[in-house]
């Protein structure tokens, strides 16, 4: 039975996250907060466990400030952890359980943490980064175990949280392969989590599909838009975000009323998660965001779920969500690019020329600025990169998120690609995602990825059924692009390369290009 939609419910505009987990468990004590499989959490018993955590961290001697590494794969304990690092006043830090150990040990390296929390066999490898460890499942020598975290004695949580000080810290590649730290205030996050749970009327009545992985943005929704208004978090078993069918049943099974994720992960489950089949009545919202999602898509999903909400929610991890677009079903329209939006509540906005200078009007591109609460601080230990991406500007903070943009006639942005996706074929500026949008409007293409190899593109496409050729692609796109943005080379490929944040794996298409 398709669930009522929530009313909007009076609640505290809250600046702490370590204020969102106590709060829920005041309020909805008894209602379910978290579901993995077959542990079901209340927020009261949510909020007993993070509180023994945050006890664990201070018999530790970890401190208000201190880096607390979290190394595992998503699970309920993993969450209770992050809910205890932040009542302990310490910083989390979601390490990737999938990365190569090299890229680990650098975040790892680069944060130093106080505190390493993981299952056993990782913090094995992982024990000259720390000397404190917790393990999450069975005993390490030299670690807390759970039981002991458990059973140990719980102390007096008093350490005086500011919205200003620092809650998380997320490690992001961006176009280098180089790790670095965005850090991001408790304010930061809470502005988010709060205006989202408001402007889409969350409420205990809702279930959230928690897909994200903790060391993605978007995860922050999970976790505490959910607190915020009591809905319950339902996790679903790994496995089935690598196959459609079972996802799209686990959705049904668990009643799940608001998905947010990757626009990868969606083209799954339209191309092969039987939706047609499946009674997903309980599903109101589905969020994207993260990437450029393919208008053919979308129109396929809308025709899929006639009921469904659906809404594209844009912003580089540095501001997270800063702008957004409610699809508009009557008048969507299937062949002009998804609009990024307008502004979130509190938010400001600002177009500039490659000089600096404000861009006026309509039908002019200028790079995309954003200031508001959401803005991160920075960048951790790194005051160069930092000065360059945050700047001022008449006394305002602003972050330049390196992405252009437009707006249209109505006053909503539409998006024109990444600086770093820009590049010189020839002497002309080619934005690679136009040549993508030329690809996708094949009918045989499901998802398509372009990069430049010195002055050369080279496209990868992964088709929807029968194949088409190599040529075949190049003369479709030569009906609709420029002879200079027509790709030299297009690769048919069963797949293309994703990280695990669902984002197609650029640097991975590079190799690829170059070495054939």
């Amino acid at each position: 039975m398709r669930l009522a939609s929530n009313p909007v419910i009076p609640m505290p505009s809250y600046r702490t996250l370590n204020t969102f987990l106590s709060e829920a468990a005041a309020r909805w004590p008894h209602h379910p907060a978290l579901i993995e499989g077959k542990t079901r959490l209340t927020w009261a018993a949510l909020e007993q466990i993070s509180t023994r955590v945050a006890s664990a961290l201070l018999r530790c001697g970890a401190r208000p400030g201190d880096r607390v590494g979290l190394c595992a794969p998503k699970s309920a304990r993993v969450i209770a952890s992050m809910h205890g690092v932040l009542r302990a006043g310490c910083v989390c830090v979601p390490v990737d359980p999938a990365s190569p150990v090299a890229r680990a040990q650098a975040v790892l390296e680069d944060c130093a943490p106080a505190v390493i929390i993981g299952p056993a066999e990782t913090l094995t490898n992982l024990d000259s980064f720390s000397p404190l460890r917790i393990s999450i499942n069975e005993s390490v020598d030299g670690a807390m175990s759970w039981q002991e975290v458990m059973d140990g004695e719980v102390v007096p949580l008093t350490a005086a949280v500011e919205p200003s000080d620092l809650a998380y810290l997320l490690y992001t590649s961006g176009s280098t392969g180089q790790p670095k730290g965005v850090m991001l205030s408790h304010e930061n996050v809470s502005a988010f989590a709060t205006w989202a749970a408001v402007e889409f009327r969350l409420g205990p009545t809702d279930r959230l599909a928690s897909v994200a992985p903790l060391h993605f943005d978007l995860s922050t929704f999970d976790l505490y838009s959910s607190a915020w208004s009591g809905a319950t978090l339902c996790i679903p078993p790994a496995l089935h975000l690598s196959f459609p069918v079972r996802l799209t049943e686990w959705l049904a099974e668990q009643r799940i009323s608001i998905m947010y994720t990757v626009p990868s992960l969606l083209a799954m489950i339209a191309e092969r998660g039987n939706v047609g089949a499946k009674k997903l009545d309980d599903l109101r919202l589905l969020l994207f965001a993260g990437e450029v999602c393919p208008p053919r898509l979308l129109s396929g999903l809308l025709d899929l779920l006639p009921r469904v909400e659906f809404a594209n929610l844009y912003g580089p991890t540095e501001t997270n969500v800063c702008t957004f677009e409610r699809i508009d079903r009557e008048y969507w329209d299937s062949v002009s690019p998804i609009s990024i939006g307008v502004p979130c509540d509190g938010t400001r906005v600002l177009l500039i020329d490659d000089a600096g200078r404000p861009v006026d009007g309509t039908g002019t591109a200028g790079e995309l600025l954003v200031s508001g609460p959401t803005v991160a601080l920075g960048y951790w230990r790194d005051s160069v990169k930092s000065d360059a991406r945050f700047i001022q500007r008449a006394g305002t903070r602003w972050c330049r998120t390196g992405d252009y943009a437009e707006f249209d006639d109505t006053g909503r942005l539409v998006f024109h690609g990444r600086r770093d996706h820009m590049v010189k074929i020839r002497g002309h500026r080619v934005e690679l995602g136009d040549v993508e949008t030329a690809l996708l409007a094949h009918p045989g293409i499901a998802e398509a990825a372009v990069v430049a190899v010195d002055e050369v593109l080279v496209a990868f496409a992964r088709p929807s059924g029968a194949e088409p050729s190599s040529e075949e692609l190049r003369e479709h796109c030569a009906g609709r692009l420029p002879r200079y943005m027509v790709p030299a080379e297009v690769n048919v490929v069963q797949q293309i390369p994703h990280g695990s944040t669902g984002k197609i794996d650029r640097l991975a298409l590079q190799r690829m290009a170059k070495h054939g």
